[in-house]
């Protein structure tokens, strides 16, 4: 990985931290709208859940963005990073856990939002 790539991912990663931190801002305003509850039952765990799995998206890419800004060397020669003493993975998997994280709270958002017409669905049905 050359000096450009990492400039390219260190902005990446500036941009998807911002990302997630938005959508976990709309999320629990989502779950509580003027005080009361805007999502009930399931689909509101959804809604947590999500917002749990979009911060821990958020740390592994704040993990490959700290890492740049602190010792860019390591990204470079592809040396094993990670936060405290946990360095285990590269910046690459780290962005490969990063973006599972992610569409896995995609996956979860969507059954949450569905959940709600589901369940009316079943109730009228049984």
């Amino acid at each position: 990985m050359d000096i450009e790539q990492v400039k390219l991912l260190y902005d990446y990663s500036k941009f998807h931290i911002g990302l997630y931190s938005a959508l976990i801002v709309a999320l629990i305003g989502l779950a509580k709208v003027g005080g009361r509850a805007a999502i009930e039952g399931p689909g509101r765990v959804c809604v947590y859940v999500t917002a749990g799995l979009f911060l821990l998206a958020a740390m592994a890419g704040g993990t490959i963005a700290s890492t740049i800004s602190q010792n860019s060397a390591a990204v470079v020669n592809n040396e094993e990073i990670g936060p405290f003493r946990f360095r285990r993975y590269t910046a690459l998997k780290w962005a490969a856990i990063e973006h599972s994280l992610f569409w896995l709270g995609v996956g979860v958002a969507v059954i949450g939002l569905l959940w709600q017409p589901i369940s009316h669905l079943l109730e009228k049905w049984f």
